[in-house]
């Protein structure tokens, strides 16, 4: 499986990207870019769309970028904890080393790319969380692919760690030079003891020896300062310096050093274990650029800290705790809001319900004027149906046609049973009839319902009439012609 990465050193004078491809058999560099008119294009996402289109690197491949060198800040830290994880920053003595709030700085503590046994002490790598974030904000647009996000050392030294896999075993000086940057890293074992981040402004034109040898005893100095504050001794002869960036192309600086701090002197080769032919712009100063894609590709044997996960892992904790705010919040908003929902609902039930009871006992006045003491409308109302009722049920044929319309539609309904689907629309009572329109689902109920009828003897004669659908309906509408049989009074 082939897997791509592509590592860019971005600062305020150039600008460097490589894409190193990892496969069965190695790394490979398959393409690198270089460009110093930095000033052109300051969004990433320029250089992005530039690499792509115009240069051929992958879009799709995860990205590490570098970030500022003048934002990073290294400190070693003595005695640290059982699991080699090093204390809160607030509460070490080296909070008060970086030059930084603690309270604004975001401290990473590095990792080595081989488990150490017993740890004496650990390298902190802090930035401002303000520089961070800037940074992030800079570079995390999801077309570019930010997956990492190293101090430019880191990428140094991962560089160093793969390619020269055997100068990193033992005590070793490595140094860094551009026109910009002067880096300097003490290991031991693969354990990083001292980091120095200084500034370094150079004069490429300038090719006065003098200069040059005056450039060469301020590196000598910084370098035996490095040594001592990590090991507390001189730099002995079977120390090795390993030179990369601009020092591994200058002969000059190269034999001085060696000459003045009687060491062996390496010039590191950033393609030395890498397959293949490199592209001819490749050159030594690409060494971070690619120790920076190295550090996507095999996390695993490089050594650095990722200030982009760092960053969200910091944050993670803080979101979650505001998400939990979040959280109570809106639970409590829900039950005020059900709360709320619940009695609006119960005020609209009781108006209702009064509505209904005011409305109930105006219409039993109106129906009963005589009635002048009324306790429940309902249960007196109750109590006059009965009656109606009951007296329908023992009048006979006789007094049929006195009966009230109530008792009348008491007994037709006595006949209608429900499966007729007969519904009672309007009623007509004369001395000697009654005229009944209804409605039904078929014919043959009409006709059934006429036959029930005449079968009562309270009933003379009935006939079924004009039986029709109506428009644009099945149901069909018919009137009954009801005659009383002899003997009934005037209604």
């Amino acid at each position: 499986m082939v897997k791509r990465a592509i590592g860019i050193d971005m600062n305020a004078s150039q600008f460097q990207a490589v894409q190193v491809t990892q496969t069965a058999r190695g790394y490979c560099v398959e393409k690198a870019f270089f460009d110093d008119q930095i000033s052109a294009r300051r969004d990433p996402a320029d250089w992005i769309d530039c690499l792509t289109a115009e240069h051929g690197f992958d879009r799709r491949a995860p990205i590490a970028w570098s970030m500022p060198h003048e934002d990073c800040y290294f400190r070693r830290l003595d005695g640290t904890s059982d699991q080699g994880s090093p204390p809160d920053i607030e509460d070490s003595p080296v909070a008060e080393a970086f030059p930084l709030p603690a309270d604004e700085c975001l401290t990473v503590c590095c990792r080595t790319p081989e488990p150490v046994e017993s740890p004496d002490s650990v390298m902190l790598t802090a930035v401002a969380k303000t520089a961070c974030l800037d940074r992030i904000q800079q570079i995390g647009r999801p077309r570019n692919r930010p997956a990492v996000l190293d101090a430019p050392i880191y990428g140094l030294l991962s560089s160093v760690m793969i390619n020269h896999p055997d100068l990193t075993g033992g005590a070793a000086l490595v140094m860094y030079t551009d026109r910009q940057r002067l880096l300097i890293a003490v290991l031991s074992g693969r354990q990083v003891l001292t980091i120095r981040n200084l500034p370094w402004l150079v004069d490429e034109s300038d090719s006065d020896p003098q200069q040059s040898d005056g450039q060469g005893e301020t590196i000598c100095r910084e370098l035996e300062l490095s040594w001592r504050a990590a090991l507390d001794q001189p730099i002995p002869q079977d120390a090795c310096l390993l030179l990369a960036g601009q020092a591994a192309s200058d002969d000059r600086l190269g034999a001085f050093l060696e000459e003045s701090l009687s060491c062996r002197v390496v010039k590191a080769n950033p393609f030395n274990r890498m397959e293949g032919n490199p592209p001819s712009v490749l050159s030594p100063s690409f060494i971070i650029a690619q120790g920076l894609a190295l550090r996507c590709l095999d996390p695993e044997h490089t050594l650095g800290v990722n200030l982009f996960r760092a960053r969200r892992e910091q944050t993670s904790g803080v979101h979650l705790k505001r998400q939990w705010w979040y959280f109570a919040l809106l639970a409590g908003s829900v039950a005020v809001v059900s709360l709320s929902a619940f009695f609006w609902r119960l005020n609209v039930r009781e108006r209702y319900y009064q509505h209904l009871k005011e409305e109930s006992r105006r219409l039993y006045r109106q129906s009963f004027p005589q009635e002048t003491v009324i306790v429940d409308e309902t249960a007196q109302l109750q109590d006059k149906v009965q009656q109606l009722r009951q007296r329908s049920a023992h009048s006979g044929a006789a007094n049929l046609v006195q009966a009230d319309p109530l008792g009348l539609l008491h007994i037709l309904s006595l006949h209608t049973p429900p499966a007729a689907g007969i519904t009672l629309q309007d009623l007509w009572v004369t001395p000697e009839s009654i005229r009944v329109t209804a409605t039904t689902a078929s014919f043959q109920a009409a006709y059934d319902w006429g036959d029930t009828l005449r079968r009562d003897p309270r009933f003379a004669t009935v006939r079924i009439k004009d039986p029709k659908k109506l428009h644009q309906s099945d149901t069909i509408q018919f009137l009954a012609e009801i005659e009383v049989a002899a003997g009934g009074a005037p209604i």
